[in-house]
């Protein structure tokens, strides 16, 4: 799980870091973090590609853009990430609605309401069932779904290509087909190209380009086909986390 940190205050920063670590260990999920001092450094990351599954954005920064306004420019280019706003007030929600927010945190944070958001983000990503034990010999390997950008074959072994690591291992293509099978987030694309539709930045011109910059050719008879259950997989995503997201109040007449 990528989370993204934008505060301007260095030791909000940190606490955020320090409860993040705890989580982790908590819900056995790995979660990789970037911290950000201001809107205008976070959307430039954006800018550059980082993508971030989930961003703790800030309301009040006091030089620059506020968190609301980050957000704002930030939803213009995705609607993908979950969005999370820390806040010392309330005072501020309802101009946040707009922005698709999946939740709120009032500062002081506490642990015990970190831990309930973070769990809520978990089940959404459904990062804490989802992974992959694999026998390496001697050990075995364990790779969450999310974190596998794709898999390719290779003779009689498949080499798990991961955000943080690549594995070569004595498995056959059809049998990590089969232990896939039930997650909708990986498509073959090509013979002995496996794919997580997530970490797919485009699909055009018979091409598939991967997250790490890495291109794919689609085949060619089931092009049609594959760029369908793309374009299905993800609005299907999109309308699952806005499904999850609070409505606003009502105003009463």
């Amino acid at each position: 799980m990528r989370v993204a940190i934008v505060d301007d205050d260095k030791r909000e920063q940190k606490k955020l870091e320090e409860k993040l670590e705890i989580v982790s260990d908590i819900l056995h999920v790995r979660i990789l973090h970037q911290k950000f001092s201001s809107g205008e450094e976070f959307l430039a990351a954006v800018k550059k590609g980082e993508i971030f599954d989930v961003v703790l954005m800030d309301i009040y920064m006091r030089e620059g853009l506020s968190g609301i306004e980050t957000a704002a420019l930030m939803r213009q280019n995705t609607m993908d990430n979950i969005l999370i706003f820390v806040t010392s007030s309330d005072e501020h929600m309802a101009e946040a609605f707009p922005y698709h927010p999946f939740d709120y945190i009032t500062k002081p944070i506490a642990d015990g309401e970190i831990l309930r958001v973070m769990r809520d983000v978990a089940k959404v990503l459904s990062e804490i069932e989802s992974y992959l034990a694999l026998d390496a010999g001697k050990y075995t390997i364990y790779f969450l779904h999310s974190e596998i950008l794709y898999i390719t074959a290779d003779a009689n072994y498949c080499v798990v290509h991961a955000k943080e690591e690549t594995c070569r291992v004595r498995i056959t293509f059809q049998r990590f087909e089969e232990m896939l099978a039930e997650d909708t987030r990986f498509c073959t694309i090509n013979r002995g190209i496996l794919v997580n539709l997530d970490e797919i930045t485009s699909m055009q011109n018979g091409i598939c380009r991967i997250s790490n910059g890495e291109t794919f050719p689609i085949n060619a008879r089931r092009k049609s086909e594959i760029q369908d259950v793309f374009t299905k997989y993800r609005f299907m995503q999109r309308r699952k986390r806005l499904a999850q997201m609070p409505q606003a109040p009502l105003e009463e007449s």
